[in-house]
């Protein structure tokens, strides 16, 4: 059912209405099948493996009103997955950057700060650090290049200091 969803998402032939009412139901589904810690699984495996390896590009191909909703849903799934079982997740992120395109960048940078964002409250502990490390270590010197290209390096620096 979530495979179907995505498509029906992603079809730009569909009325925009039905795609944005399949994005939010979508995005609800994710929120209360996803991370069932206890439960009987609600979604495939199988699906899963399926919907994280299409909604980075579903994320920054669609207009952006639906590309909230699938980076709410992205970032769901990454609170429950990342990255622990979504190791390829930030390699993705990163290698959708684009030094042109806006739109794709906003998108990403939005949906990586949501993904991010969790570990600011956090309590500290070595395994918080070293996610924290695999983050910065992936994200920092691709994130200061777009900025190199887009803005001046200063701002890029102390940006990428003071976001993480």
């Amino acid at each position: 059912f979530p495979i179907l969803l995505l498509k029906l998402i992603s079809d730009d032939s569909v009325d925009q209405t039905l795609r944005m009412a399949g994005a939010v139901y979508f995005k609800n589904y994710i929120k209360r099948h996803w991370d069932n810690e206890g439960e009987v699984d609600k979604i495939a495996e199988q699906d899963r493996l399926e919907i994280k390896n299409q909604i980075v590009q579903l994320m920054i191909t669609v207009p952006e009103k639906l590309q909230l909703q699938i980076s709410d849903a992205l970032s769901l799934i990454a609170e429950a997955d990342f990255p622990e079982r979504w190791t390829s997740l930030l390699p993705e992120l990163i290698s959708k950057l684009s030094p042109t395109d806006y739109r794709v960048n906003n998108g990403i940078l939005g949906t990586a700060h949501s993904i991010f964002k969790r570990w600011r409250s956090a309590f500290r502990s070595d395994d918080l650090f070293l996610v924290i490390k695999y983050v910065l270590d992936l994200f920092c010197e691709p994130y200061l290049q777009l900025f190199q290209v887009r803005y001046t390096p200063k701002l890029a620096y102390i940006t990428c200091l003071f976001v993480y």
